[in-house]
């Protein structure tokens, strides 16, 4: 058990969190995932201490992790969201300034849209975007297998050595900004 070793090792003044599930996708059964998040929780809690912030992602779907974790043994909880607009087909397409619009207006809204209870934010539970990339208009996964293959073939990952427009280098430096204004700007940090 990790959060055990940590303890163990008398790492916890350096290690004072545990992230306890990486990115379930939508298709698990959310109970067996809150049930699984439980477990963790009181197992992180018993190993690190009272103290420990624990972690614990939304499964792409901000808005169904609402009235949870809201009792006061729950302080110091985070809900983890990651926002990527590269794996929507429907965003793909859009112009560089769509996309920037997109995460000001539209990508608020996932920003904003958890750890409540009775209609105001968590007591106990925060919320941040833990993950959020630059990428914006390629589809990774059908690439993937390729370039693995070229690794395994040449040691070298094709493609990663193209020269990016200054244009290009201009959007993305604004698309980086709006994504850090809005993800990391005014969240509910919950007891943090």
């Amino acid at each position: 058990d990790i959060s055990a070793a940590i303890a163990k090792g008398n790492m916890t003044d350096v290690v004072t969190g545990f992230g306890v599930l990486n990115e379930p996708l939508w298709t698990c059964d959310k109970a067996i995932v809150k049930k699984f998040d439980d477990l963790a929780f009181d197992i992180v809690r018993r190993h690190m201490g009272d103290d420990a912030a624990v972690y614990i992602d939304d499964m792409f779907n901000p808005w169904g992790w609402n009235d949870i974790w809201h009792e006061e043994k729950y302080e110091n909880t985070f809900m983890d969201s990651h926002i990527y607009q590269v794996f929507e087909d429907r965003l793909r397409g859009l112009s560089p300034y769509g996309h920037v619009e997109f995460t000001c207006d539209s990508s608020i809204r996932n920003v904003d849209a958890c750890c409540y209870y009775e209609d105001k934010h968590s007591p106990t539970m925060g919320h941040f975007i833990g993950e959020w990339s630059a990428a914006f208009d390629q589809a990774v996964g059908p690439k993937l297998g390729y370039i693995m293959n070229m690794i395994r073939l040449n040691s070298v990952a094709p493609g990663f050595d193209r020269q990016i427009e200054p244009k290009r280098q201009e959007f993305l430096a604004n698309y980086v900004k709006a994504q850090m204004v809005t993800y990391e700007g005014d969240v509910n940090v919950g007891s943090a």
